[in-house]
């Protein structure tokens, strides 16, 4: 009786135990999947549904949802997950070593690159906040000249621009999407390509 009392509690006293954990994992999960919703699902659309014509190229680091979506446009990934040639650099997931021309050699319509800051995404970052790439490539893409001769077309932004449009308008992008994250903001920044940037 004392042996079957403690098999018969015994998952009880694991269910109280992993409360805390499993709600942990549930808030992170539903973050997530809402920030994907946000972030990457209207990256997606904006894309694809008229902005992207067939053929294009859209580099990115996060390319599940827009390479589901975007099937008539060329998906260019700059951390190596479908790219042979990047796939066989030096470095991980996130931290492959390349040289960034090999991006910008393919003239991609559009570079989308993550940006992030460590601030409490509950409310609105103030006017100045610093965001930074997410990766160490992405940071030396954003670095090139050719790059920002081609991509970046700063702008003022209207009056009644959000904080979204306003970062976008001074950091020379198309268009920010935000993709809700736990503890931090995390961004998808649409970068459009130029006239002809030359080398």
């Amino acid at each position: 009786p004392v042996a079957l009392a403690l098999v018969a509690a015994a998952p009880v006293a694991l269910a109280v135990a992993q409360s805390g954990a499993r709600a942990t994992l549930r808030h992170y999960v539903e973050v997530r999947a809402r920030g994907y919703t946000q972030g990457h699902e209207r990256l997606a659309a904006w894309l694809c549904d008229g902005r992207a014509r067939p053929g294009d190229t859209i580099a990115l680091m996060d390319i599940g949802i827009v390479g589901y979506r975007c099937m008539d446009q060329r998906i260019l990934d700059v951390t190596g997950l479908t790219d042979r040639h990047i796939a066989r650099s030096p470095g991980g997931f996130l931290d492959k070593r390349y040289d960034p021309a090999y991006v910008l050699e393919q003239a991609p319509r559009f570079v989308v690159l993550t940006l992030t800051a460590p601030v409490d995404p509950v409310v609105p970052p103030e006017d100045g906040q610093t965001f930074r790439p997410g990766t160490p490539i992405e940071s030396e893409i954003a670095a090139r000249p050719r790059f920002r001769r081609g991509y970046l077309h700063p702008r003022a932004a209207p009056p009644d621009a959000d904080w979204l449009a306003r970062l976008a308008a001074s950091t020379g992008a198309e268009r920010v999407f935000w993709h809700d994250y736990p503890g931090r903001y995390y961004l998808l920044a649409v970068f459009e390509r130029g006239p002809d940037p030359g080398p």
